[in-house]
C-alpha cells in the first residue's frame, strides 16, 4: 500500500493504513484529514512533512514501529500504543485533545528537526512498560495542561536546549529517571509532585526546573534524598 502526493492536497474523511509498511508520502503537498489518522500496520508510515498546512483530526499510532512525521499544522488528541510507535513533529504543530497526547506500551513522542514548536492544549501522560516523552535539540514543547509519567514511563530531557514549559501540574511516578534528566528546562506553574520510588524522577547535569507560577506551588517528594527523588538545580521564578 502507497500513496505518493507530487502537489496539492490529499483530503480525506479518515485514514487507515493497516498493512505491513504501508506509507502515505505527502511530503510534497498538505496532508488534510478531518477524522483519524490510524496506523495500526506494522512499520506503517505517514510523512506530512510538506509545506502546506497539514490538519489531522486525531491520530492513533497501534501498529509496532509505525511513524508519523509532521511539520507545522494541527492535530487532534494523540494515542500511541503500538510497540515502538512515534510521533515525530518539525516546525510549529498544535495538538488539541483531552488528553493531548497519551503515550503508552514502549512508544515514544520525540523531536524531528531540532528547533519544533510543539504546543499541546490538553494533559500529556507518559505510561506504559517503557514509553517516553523526549525533545529533540533545541526543541520547545509548551503543554496548557497536566504532564504525568506513570508506569514504566520517562521524561527524557539530554540537551541543554531543551525547553518543555508546562501550564499545570507535574506528577513524575514513572519509570526510572536516575539517568534521563541530565539537561535542558522543564518550566511547572503549577504544583510537582515526585510518587513511588526515588527514581521517578532524579534530576542531574544541568537539567533545571523553574517555578514560574503566578500563585502559590506545592512541592511533594514521596522519597527525597540525595540518592533518591531530588532537583538538579531548582529556581523559583
Amino acid at each position: 500500500q502507497f500513496i505518493q502526493l507530487t502537489s496539492g492536497s490529499l483530503v480525506a474523511g479518515s485514514l487507515t493504513l493497516d498493512g505491513f509498511q504501508a506509507f502515505v508520502d505527502a511530503s510534497a503537498g498538505d496532508l488534510i484529514v478531518s477524522g483519524l489518522t490510524t496506523l495500526a500496520g506494522t512499520s506503517a508510515f505517514v510523512d506530512a512533512t510538506g509545506p502546506g498546512s497539514n490538519s489531522l483530526g486525531g491520530v492513533i499510532l497501534s501498529g509496532t514501529s509505525a511513524f508519523l512525521q509532521q511539520n507545522g499544522g494541527s492535530s487532534g488528541p494523540l494515542l500511541l500504543n503500538g510497540s515502538s510507535a512515534f510521533w515525530n513533529p518539525s516546525g510549529a504543530v498544535t495538538v488539541n485533545g483531552n488528553p493531548a497526547a497519551q503515550v503508552t506500551g514502549t512508544s515514544f513522542l520525540s523531536g524531528g528537526t531540532s528547533g519544533a514548536k510543539v504546543t499541546l492544549n490538553g494533559d500529556v501522560i507518559i505510561g506504559g512498560t517503557a514509553a517516553f516523552f523526549s525533545p529533540n535539540t533545541g526543541d520547545k514543547w509548551t503543554i496548557n495542561g497536566d504532564l504525568s509519567t506513570t508506569g514504566g514511563g520517562t521524561l527524557v530531557m539530554n540537551n541543554v536546549a531543551d525547553t518543555i514549559e508546562v501550564n499545570g501540574n507535574v506528577s513524575f511516578g514513572g519509570g526510572d529517571e536516575s539517568a534521563s534528566l541530565v539537561a535542558g528546562i522543564l518550566n511547572v506553574s503549577g504544583n510537582f509532585s515526585q510518587t513511588g520510588p526515588g527514581t521517578t524522577f532524579i534530576g542531574s547535569g544541568t537539567h533545571t526546573v523553574f517555578l514560574d507560577g503566578a500563585g502559590a506551588q506545592t512541592l511533594t517528594f514521596a522519597a527525597p534524598g540525595f540518592g533518591a527523588g531530588r532537583f538538579q538545580n531548582v529556581i523559583i521564578a
